[in-house]
């Protein structure tokens, strides 16, 4: 790596390792004298740039040591995300291309935090054109996230929640094997027909690949026809109906 500047003075490197037939792996080192003017962070997106343009790999991972807090910060503007650790504790990200995609539409997603709450609750609310008990619905979201039997995510436009999805993932008997269902998915009215629902239903698809599942399921109301337009383009099937019935104190 050079200087646009100076291209002859040497300021570090990086590249992207093939670490499988589909996933590549971000590295990047900046010489000391040269760190904190963004020539790590500006080099990662590059890199990006290429895997899903270009090389139009599904995933990019990425990891660093356990305190390396600047590499952390590298890889969280680039737009990665965490995705564990490694055997030493240093953090692992990952990005994927949907993602990437949704980013560079001017969309942001990441797995929803405690401190989102506020906004899914609004996000739930519109969805069900209703009024839940803040509290109760709190708690829900905490055991929920906690318990990992669900992962939210959350999509933002420049600081903004805009959108949520909650997804499940679990073993199923009649399946005989692990089973996604979007439990969930709500688009702030004012923002639709941006392509956020499709950016959340992708990254819910991408993440249910990655564990294993054999089929990603939604269930939605008779009176949502336009949802119902939205998951048949994209390649969902009608393929089941669902009976509810309601009980004593719900």
């Amino acid at each position: 790596m050079t200087e646009r500047e100076d291209p002859k003075t040497f300021i570090g490197w990086c590249g992207l390792d093939g670490t499988s037939g589909d996933q590549l792996h971000l590295f990047y080192s900046i010489v000391p004298e040269r760190r904190g003017r963004g020539f790590a962070t500006q080099a990662a997106r590059a890199l990006l740039d290429y895997a899903f343009q270009r090389a139009r790999v599904p995933f990019v991972n990425g990891g660093c040591c356990r305190d390396n807090r600047a590499s952390y910060r590298v890889m969280e503007k680039a737009g990665m995300a965490r995705a564990g650790e490694d055997e030493t504790g240093g953090p692992l990200f990952y990005l994927d291309r949907e993602t990437y995609l949704a980013q560079n539409r001017g969309l942001f997603i990441r797995e929803a935090l405690p401190e989102d709450v506020e906004d899914v609750y609004r996000l739930i609310c519109l969805l069900e054109e209703a009024r839940f008990p803040y509290e109760d619905f709190q708690e829900i979201f905490r055991r929920q996230r906690e318990g990992g039997s669900c992962t939210g995510l959350i999509c933002q436009t420049e600081g903004r929640t805009v959108g949520f999805l909650n997804l499940r993932m679990e073993e199923q008997l009649h399946h005989c094997g692990a089973v996604a269902e979007v439990l969930e998915l709500s688009v702030d009215p004012a923002c639709r027909s941006q392509g956020i629902g499709k950016a959340l239903l992708d990254r819910a698809r991408s993440l249910a690949v990655e564990r294993g599942c054999l089929v990603l399921e939604v269930s939605s109301s008779h009176r949502r026809a336009g949802a119902h337009r939205f998951y048949l383009r994209e390649g969902m099937a009608d393929t089941h109906k669902t009976f509810t019935q309601r009980l004593a104190g719900e």
